[in-house]
């Protein structure tokens, strides 16, 4: 009698962990995932709040819920990462290999189920870019300037782009009153940095049904970029390579090139070591070139300009994209390359989409 009640009192105990475990916020097992921990990153861009996820086996388990609706983003290893849906009653589950973060899948509610649809659709595109990407990596790492700059604007890579944002916007056209067209939006222009379509797409979204959702509002900034032809920049203080106080100044009596970048962003790296060495090889005495860091770390910025040998004006302002000067410029991305006459209005600014070299 002893032995049936303890297996009964077993059996319920077991069937209440496996209720248990359905009512996690978040569960799930990844292929290959092992017991290494990833991480879960929510808030805004500028305060995220980040928790650690311990994996056993691969499998996952997260109880700590948003109160308010929110976008997560999972880090695996490798830098992948997925972004998804949340809110106060959301039960989600993952599924996926590691080796590839688009084939990661999340089911328990209806955005994210349309979201994971969405993946599946744009997978082939995904990997595409993933593959340039590393290519660009390899390419980057030995020094291979010219065999980058093709891999970033070769046909094949601009027509993946081209489908991509097709299928992106038919999604939205579907899906125009849900946080999951925010999310297809917002993964597109993280991957392309794509700010053409970004501004094509966001207005098509309805803001109404999703004024409580901020990466909406988020995206809605990114799209406003007021350093349109007729701009007026302003001077502000910056500090040069020695690390000691210097000055922007945008009415130089010369044409001005400015290049707005970060030391630990590639591209923008890399356009900073062409540009500055294609002026200082022409002498342009006629053309100023100057190069404004937005990185946090003075340190790892003056590092960066030691070892990369840029040429021309260095300089980097306190606070970086926080900065009062920058922020109402509305520059919040790198890169930004813009064209200034002698006066200092903005003649033109290079759209991430073009090739600024030609």
């Amino acid at each position: 009698m002893k032995k049936t009640l303890l297996f009964m009192a077993l059996l319920v105990a077991l069937s209440s962990c496996k209720k248990g475990n359905n009512n996690h916020f978040i569960n799930g097992e990844i292929k290959g995932l092992g017991s290494t921990p990833v991480y879960l990153v929510s808030g805004s861009a500028n305060s995220p709040v980040i928790d650690t996820l311990k994996a056993k086996n691969g499998v996952l388990a997260f109880d700590k819920a948003p109160s308010e609706p929110e976008l997560y983003t999972l880090i695996l290893p490798d830098n992948k990462s997925v972004t998804f849906y949340a809110d106060e009653d959301s039960r989600l589950t993952f599924s996926g290999d590691i080796s590839s973060s688009s084939s990661i899948m999340i089911d328990g509610d209806s955005v994210n189920i349309k979201l994971s649809a969405y993946r599946k659709s744009i997978q082939p595109e995904m990997e595409a870019l993933a593959k340039a990407k590393q290519q660009a990596d390899k390419a980057w790492s030995s020094d291979s300037l010219k065999r980058y700059e093709e891999l970033l604007y070769s046909a094949q890579m601009q027509s993946v782009k081209k489908t991509w944002a097709q299928k992106t916007e038919q999604f939205i056209g579907k899906n125009r009153t849900s946080p999951a067209a925010v999310i297809a939006l917002r993964d597109y222009y993280v991957q392309t940095s794509d700010l053409v379509t970004l501004q094509k797409l966001i207005p098509r979204i309805d803001a109404i049904e999703l004024k409580e959702f901020l990466p909406h509002s988020e995206l809605k900034t990114a799209g406003k970029l007021p350093l349109k032809k007729g701009f007026a920049m302003l001077s502000f203080q910056a500090y040069n390579s020695e690390l000691k106080q210097d000055y922007f100044y945008p009415a130089s009596g010369k044409k001005t090139v400015v290049l707005f970048w970060q030391s630990d962003d590639k591209y923008s790296a890399y356009l900073n070591k062409k540009l500055s060495g294609q002026f200082e090889k022409a002498k342009k005495d006629s053309v100023n070139y100057i190069a404004v860091s937005l990185d946090n770390s003075a340190e790892e910025w003056k590092a960066a300009v030691a070892k990369g040998g840029y040429k021309g004006k260095q300089i980097i302002v306190r606070g970086g994209f926080q900065n009062d000067n920058i922020s109402k410029a509305g520059i919040n991305r790198t890169p930004v390359l813009l064209v200034m006459d002698k006066g200092g209005k903005v003649t033109s600014v290079c759209e991430n989409n073009e090739n600024p070299l030609k």
